[in-house]
């Protein structure tokens, strides 16, 4: 069985048929039916779904299995993450082979590979980020199984609800086409089903706050026993987890490449910055990538900035890592943090307005100071959460 996460897909997917304008039209009718379906089952509350628990911040539910096909249990989850819809669609939408590649070295998980097979709708001026595709994709399952490949009709769609917030949703149902044959003899994956399953994004009242849904009816196919069904679905459903994550890590790059901040000497601080305690031999001292202060290990964060030309991993503290992550990635760029970089360090101190007016003394003996206002600014975004030992 296969472990790469780059299959050797067969010849057939790189010069597929172009549709003909019936099964054009056939496939843009089935994927309206099932984007209104997916949108009635995912966001259905019922008593009859049983709560798991929480899994990597993700609250699991588990539906009875369905009536027209009993292997099938469906599984939803749902989770709120500090995010915009266009952090998200940027992310998760996989139109393009530069975005799938992207996605398969950076923020891919669980996904082994996937491809585009046809474009069955484009966006246009009215509805500009509707898009329907045929979608091929591989879903890793664990050793010894073989993974599962799936061929689906995939609807993304944005609109307004009622409240004038935004929304935004994947939805993927499975289809059978002679351009996406059975794999199983070329790459030794089992061909699964998918129905009326996906993902929605819904603004909150919270700005800068999304509220998550998932859902999914998936038949694995194949010999497996139940309870192994129901592990790799709960897994699944689970991994939605790391949007969340992988939005902060891009927003912690957009800051880290944004800005130029000269760090503090290591050598000019003998106690950590957030919890005061001294440096030693045990206690290093760390950088923070982002303010350019000094501070112990555990008030620091480690994140390998996305799309960064260099793969070592960075260090930020744990005021910048939750700064970070309640804003958006546009307004990083506006708001007061970039001051706060600039007045944290040491570069700065010659320029400043808030130091210490001091021209008489030489500047090598100017001392880092912040005013008032940019501590009480940088308090505010901090006193909610004392511990902040991690992003």
């Amino acid at each position: 069985m296969r472990s790469s996460r780059k299959l050797e897909r067969p010849a057939s997917f790189a010069d597929a048929k172009p549709l003909q304008e019936s099964e054009r039209l056939f496939l843009e009718t089935i994927a309206a039916d099932a984007f209104e379906q997916f949108l009635s089952s995912a966001m259905e509350r019922s008593p009859v779904w049983s709560l798991l628990g929480d899994f990597n911040h993700v609250t699991v539910y588990e539906g009875p299995a369905l009536p027209s096909e009993d292997r099938i249990v469906p599984y939803r989850g749902s989770l709120s993450l500090n995010g915009s819809l266009d952090e998200v669609r940027a992310m998760l939408s996989n139109l393009t082979a530069d975005q799938m590649a992207f996605t398969q070295e950076h923020h891919n998980d669980g996904m082994l590979d996937m491809a585009i097979l046809h474009h069955v709708l484009e966006p246009s001026l009215r509805d500009p980020f509707r898009h329907v595709v045929v979608r091929w994709f591989v879903l890793e399952c664990p050793k010894p199984l073989y993974h599962r490949d799936f061929c689906v009709l995939e609807t993304q769609k944005e609109w307004l609800l009622p409240g004038g917030r935004r929304a935004w949703a994947i939805a993927q149902h499975s289809v059978t086409l002679p351009t996406c044959p059975d794999l199983k003899s070329n790459l030794m994956v089992v061909r699964g089903s998918m129905y009326n399953s996906g993902l929605v994004f819904l603004e909150s009242d919270v700005p800068g706050v999304l509220n998550v849904h998932s859902h999914m009816e998936v038949n694995l196919k194949g010999a497996m026993p139940s309870w192994l069904y129901k592990s790799i679905l709960k897994r699944h459903v689970a991994r939605i987890g790391y949007i969340a994550s992988t939005i902060h890590e891009f927003r912690l790059a957009e800051c880290v490449q944004s800005y130029f901040v000269v760090m503090v000497p290591l050598r000019e601080r003998t106690h950590c910055t957030q919890c005061l305690k001294r440096f030693h031999t045990l206690r290093r001292k760390w950088n923070c990538r982002t303010c350019g202060e000094v501070f112990c290990y555990k008030c620091t964060s480690s994140f390998e900035p996305k799309g960064h030309k260099t793969k070592r991993d960075q260090r930020v503290c744990s005021f910048c890592a939750k700064f970070i992550r309640e804003q958006s990635t546009s307004s990083i760029r506006k708001n007061v943090f970039s001051d706060l970089c600039l007045h944290m360090s040491p570069g700065y101190q010659g320029l400043s307005p808030t130091y210490d007016d001091e021209s008489s003394m030489p500047h090598r003996q100017r001392k880092l100071r912040l005013s008032q206002d940019d501590m009480r600014r940088l308090m505010k975004a901090t006193d909610s959460d004392p511990c902040m030992r991690s992003y």
